[in-house]
């Protein structure tokens, strides 16, 4: 019997990766999937191993949110990383053909920053103050340029920018890190309230070589249309990092 230790010791994937012909699927995978890998494959398919199911259900399992935990996923694909060259279209950040929505990808400043993919989060104001030493050496924005419709500090507020790689950002509790290729989607999650913190947004370039998953292959794949794609680390230096001015007055009072 092949047990899940055998899978993060050694990936046998066949020839060809998730190449299961949708006619002869057993597992339960979406249509667009199928139409995905139809679309790569037709007509020259290869059954999936039963790793190959694996990985399958375990990404599925966490983008739909029925799995919180990251580790075994993130053991997962780190054996995949080998394969990006060799599998763009289901594997590379950069292979693939689509684009999100115009809507989502139509903030000024992420055109400042092409082929990277995005993340929003929260910080405390301490680690946004221990970043900005010298708020001076940094480029700002003007808030409606950067947050858009963000409820609740005022719009004469203004954004910094650093994008010169020299922060060390860490995920408490995580083995990967999920990020997307559409800027207006990490400007949600960062909007999410949760206490004292202050919403920031990472961008990551898409030539990471921990970065994995191809948006097309992720579209089919998951329930929601995030545009996403994971880091395979906890802690990482982002090419840029936008987040609100931190001693702004009108920002402080919201925290009250």
């Amino acid at each position: 019997m092949i047990k899940l230790r055998d899978i993060l010791l050694e990936l046998d994937y066949g020839k060809k990766l998730f190449a299961n012909d949708p006619d002869d699927q057993i597992a339960d995978y979406p249509f667009d999937w199928d139409k995905f890998i139809e679309k790569i494959y037709s007509p020259d398919f290869e059954a999936n191993t039963w790793a190959e199911d694996a990985i399958l259900k375990a990404l599925q399992a966490y983008t739909s949110g029925k799995q919180g935990r990251t580790d075994t996923l993130a053991n997962m694909l780190r054996k995949l990383l080998p394969l990006k060259s060799k599998f763009p279209r289901i594997l590379d950040p950069m292979g693939n053909t689509t684009k999100p929505p115009s809507w989502k990808m139509d903030l000024d400043w992420a055109a400042d920053y092409p082929d990277h993919a995005w993340r929003g989060t929260r910080v405390t104001p301490a680690w946004a103050h221990g970043q900005l030493a010298d708020p001076s050496a940094y480029r700002t924005i003007a808030i409606s340029q950067a947050w858009s419709t963000l409820d609740g500090p005022a719009d004469n507020l203004k954004a910094y920018i650093i994008d010169d790689g020299s922060v060390t950002y860490r995920s408490k509790g995580e083995a990967m890190i999920s990020f997307s290729e559409s800027p207006r989607t990490a400007l949600n999650f960062a909007k999410k309230a949760s206490g004292n913190t202050l919403p920031v947004i990472l961008g990551v370039s898409k030539r990471h070589p921990e970065l994995i998953m191809n948006i097309d292959s992720m579209e089919a794949l998951s329930e929601y249309n995030e545009a996403e794609m994971f880091l395979l680390n906890n802690t990482f230096n982002p090419d840029v990092i936008i987040f609100l001015d931190p001693w702004s007055p009108e920002y402080i009072s919201t925290l009250v």
